[in-house]
């Protein structure tokens, strides 16, 4: 991996660069990511994360002080009601996505590239003070392993229409890291706690879709070119079955996004050690749409998906009944052999049903597309009474939009049944 702190950035459709390959990512330093390092006391909170930013390492993280303030509000209540000490770290990384992106390398380096800009979130290593009251609460974070667990899982998240850099993506990817995986023995009583090992947390990357690299989607003057650009990532294209007489669309350059943080995630040059296929990924809102890509690859690396109050609208795209893992070049490109047959992967879609920006149209096609189209996975619906678009954000109690609302009971609910669903999946027993 190529490490850097340069902040000058290519062309947006440039070459693609003799030294770089398929999966280069520029990443600047590691960082601590707590509510205390993003801000320092709350008089600064719209200086600091809520203001137009020019500098790539230095991103608009939320819309307002209001925004900013009720999810810095969540993120410490979690830490403070955890049982363990949260330690997480993260740093702003670029990665890139390739016009011919189903193709192989040589392909890519012909075609143009756009640069991607996002978060990497790690568990930083614990760290036991000696003679200090914390040293009590510090050792619950043991780094014990299971002797076959070398690796840690990867889990993507597709963010909302206000862009990859969103102060609530950053505090659901340390939720994430910081929770206690556990792993049993193959055959073991789950109940028997001499039985369970800690796992490896996950590495989350927090993925961009816009091409985002400041922040620039939370401004309200950019409406028409986030608008443009959605437009843009939604329009279907036909693949060569279809030319040919078939009824296979995808969405190329969505599907080329969703591609480029696949490999990123997997990247065997990163400084942590990512399982290829323990990987899963999440959406929220506008991530729905992508989510539903990564679905339609039906690739055996991606092992769990989840979308939280996501749009689906004109996905309902169906697959060639011969598009299956096995023979398509695309995804063969994320993943690696597999040493034996694996369960289907889980979907889990978490829908409020007064959320007015989802039909029930368009949430019969989705589970049409996923249950009879693809027939691959293994999908619940979570229908949460009572709860608007945007129930799992604390900050949505203060959108002026009536459409909006924070629902506690049902964000609690939909991330409970996701971390079950992640532990069954990317923590499965061990042999």
């Amino acid at each position: 991996m190529m490490m850097s702190t340069d902040n000058n950035d290519d062309d947006k459709r440039g070459s693609h660069g003799p030294e770089e390959d398929a999966t280069t990512i520029l990443c600047s330093e590691w960082m601590p990511l707590n509510p205390e390092s993003l801000v320092a006391a709350p008089c600064l909170l719209e200086q600091t994360l809520c203001q137009p930013s020019d500098d790539v390492q230095n991103p608009r993280l939320a819309k307002d002080p209001l925004y900013a303030q009720a999810v810095l509000d969540a993120w410490k209540q979690d830490e403070q009601e955890s049982e363990h000490i949260w330690q997480t770290e993260w740093c702003h990384c670029r990665y890139y996505s390739f016009q011919n992106d189903d193709g192989d390398d040589e392909t890519k380096k012909n075609g143009s590239k756009t640069p991607l800009y996002g978060h990497l979130v790690r568990r930083q290593a614990p760290t036991v003070l000696m003679g200090s009251s914390s040293t009590l609460k510090a050792a619950t974070t043991t780094t014990t392993t299971t002797p076959s667990a070398t690796k840690a899982p990867g889990i993507i998240l597709f963010h909302t229409g206000a862009g990859p850099h969103d102060l609530f993506l950053l505090y659901k990817a340390a939720a994430l890291v910081n929770h206690p995986w556990r792993t049993t023995k193959d055959g073991d009583d789950d109940e028997n706690d001499d039985d369970h090992w800690a796992a490896p947390p996950p590495v989350v990357l927090v993925a961009d879709t816009l091409s985002d690299d400041t922040g620039w989607a939370w401004d309200s003057n950019h409406r028409s070119r986030y608008n443009q650009e959605r437009d843009q990532l939604l329009a279907p294209l036909p693949s060569p079955q279809q030319q040919q007489g078939g009824n296979h669309y995808h969405r190329s350059l969505l599907r080329q996004r969703v591609l480029a943080a696949i490999r990123t995630i997997q990247n065997s040059s990163l400084p942590m050690m990512v399982d290829a296929n323990r990987l899963a990924v999440l959406g929220w809102c506008f991530g729905g749409h992508p989510v539903m890509e990564v679905a339609k690859l039906q690739s055996p690396s991606i092992r769990a998906m989840a979308t939280f109050h996501g749009v689906f609208d004109g996905t309902l795209f169906r697959q060639e009944d011969n598009n299956t893992s096995t023979n398509n070049p695309e995804v063969a490109s994320t993943q690696t052999k597999l040493d034996q047959p694996l369960p289907p992967p889980e979907v889990l879609i978490c829908h409020g049903d007064q959320d007015p920006f989802v039909s029930s149209e368009s949430l019969e096609g989705v589970l049409a597309l996923l249950q009879v189209d693809l027939a691959y996975h293994r999908t619940s619906l979570l229908q949460l009474a009572g709860a608007k678009h945007g129930f799992t954000n604390p900050a949505q109690d203060y959108n002026d939009n009536p459409a909006f609302q924070y629902h506690a009971p049902a964000a609690h609910k939909a991330w409970r049944q996701t971390l079950n669903m992640l532990q069954r999946t990317l923590f499965p027993p061990y042999s």
